[in-house]
């Protein structure tokens, strides 16, 4: 991680993320048919952080979706601004980590990322990241 707090906030502006202990090193592309439809791109970027590790003000603007149909069989809670619907992250309940997305931060902060997954349902002419893990579905465990 960087140093120093990393700040990224939705379109408009009402939601605001920190990362409390600076920007990851790596970042992780999500290709599934879940990611691409909710961000309405070629996937979702995001960090895999502990709870403790962010904050998020303007928390009474987000709305959130509860995805059913995922590769876990287990529910997703994905949240956006209510008022610019951008997409701001991902809670699985029960578990200590969330989901924050990389595009609320400036293009020139972001990392490379270091792992691609569901590469099998990506775009056919999306190039994927040759620095990057890259696995078919969800890796092993």
């Amino acid at each position: 991680m960087t140093t120093g707090p990393a700040i990224g906030r939705c379109c408009c502006g009402k939601v605001e993320v920190t990362l409390l202990e600076g920007m990851p090193k790596s970042g992780t592309h999500c290709h599934c048919k879940n990611c691409r439809t909710t961000s309405g791109g070629v996937g979702i970027y995001f960090f895999v952080l502990p709870s403790s590790a962010f904050s998020v003000k303007g928390q009474d603007e987000l709305c959130s979706y509860t995805d059913l149909d995922t590769a876990s069989g287990k529910p997703m809670q994905r949240s956006y601004c209510r008022t610019c619907f951008s997409t701001i992250g991902v809670v699985v309940p029960g578990r200590p980590m969330g989901i924050i997305c990389g595009g609320l931060f400036p293009a020139e902060s972001l990392p490379p990322p270091g792992v691609e997954l569901f590469t099998a349902e990506c775009a056919p002419w999306y190039r994927l990241h040759e620095g990057a893990a890259h696995f078919e579905g969800m890796p092993p465990k």
